[in-house]
C-alpha cells in the first residue's frame, strides 16, 4: 500500500474566507466565462437565485456550480492570473486554497520583490468579484502570509 503526501504552502487564502465578500452577480459572470454560457442558464438558477439576497446568491452558486461541478473558486481565479504565478490546492478535507507558493530567489524572473507586492497582486485579482462595499483593506486582511497545510492519505 502506498501513501500520498501533499502540502498546501504559501501566501493566499482559503476559499471559505472569501465567500462572504463576493458579489453574486460578479461570481455568476466569472462562472459563465469559465463554463460556457449555455451551461448556466437562468432556468438552472431558478427563482431561488433571482429572489435571493447577495449572500444567498453566492451560496447557491457555490453549491450548484462550484462544489457540485468539481470546480473550486481558487481554480477559477488561477485562470485569471495574468502572471501565471498562482496555484490552487486542497487539503482533501473540503478546504480549497489559492496560493502563491514559496520561491527561491533564483526562481524569480522579474516577479515579486516583497510580501506586500504578492498580497496586493492577489487582492487585485480577487477585487473584481467582490461586493462594491468591500474595501481593499478587507481583502488584504483575509490574505494569509503563512498557509501551511500538510497531510497524507
Amino acid at each position: 500500500m502506498s501513501m500520498a503526501h501533499w502540502v498546501c504552502a504559501g501566501i493566499g487564502f482559503e476559499q471559505s474566507v472569501l465567500e462572504p465578500l463576493l458579489d453574486g452577480d460578479k461570481l455568476l459572470k466569472l462562472l459563465r466565462e469559465e463554463y460556457s454560457c449555455e451551461e448556466i442558464t437562468d432556468e438552472d438558477l431558478g427563482e431561488d437565485y433571482t429572489c435571493s439576497n447577495n449572500e444567498d446568491r453566492v451560496g447557491i452558486l457555490m453549491d450548484c456550480f462550484v462544489v457540485n461541478e468539481d470546480y473550486q473558486l481558487p481554480e477559477l481565479l488561477t485562470k485569471k492570473d495574468g502572471k501565471n504565478v498562482l496555484s490552487y490546492g486542497s487539503n482533501n478535507e473540503g478546504r480549497y486554497f489559492l496560493l502563491y507558493s514559496p520561491r527561491y530567489p533564483w526562481d524569480e524572473s522579474g516577479g515579486f520583490q516583497s510580501l506586500k507586492e504578492v498580497t496586493q497582486y492577489i487582492c487585485d485579482l480577487v477585487r473584481p468579484y467582490c461586493r462594491d462595499d468591500v474595501s481593499e483593506e478587507t481583502i488584504l486582511a483575509i490574505i494569509d502570509p503563512e498557509i501551511y497545510e500538510y497531510g497524507c492519505g
